[in-house]
């Protein structure tokens, strides 16, 4: 099953530290098969399950988000 995590803000741990602003984060199982804008993902990804996450903050380069770096 695939859940797209839409309208969050993301931050990237890649070399840039991006952030992403109204972007998705699309998951498979335990897997982030996709990050983007968030009508790019609604075309690639139309049977996934929708959560709107507007205003939130999404880490997916973390393992834990507690912690002190």
């Amino acid at each position: 099953m695939s859940t797209r995590f839409e309208h969050a803000i993301v931050v990237t741990l890649g070399p840039e530290n991006a952030v992403l602003w109204d972007s998705t984060v699309v998951v498979e199982g335990e897997t982030i098969a996709a990050v983007g804008s968030t009508a790019e993902m609604r075309k690639r990804f139309p049977q996934a399950q929708a959560i709107d996450c507007s205003g939130k903050l999404i880490l997916p380069g973390f393992i834990s988000a507690h912690q002190h770096f």
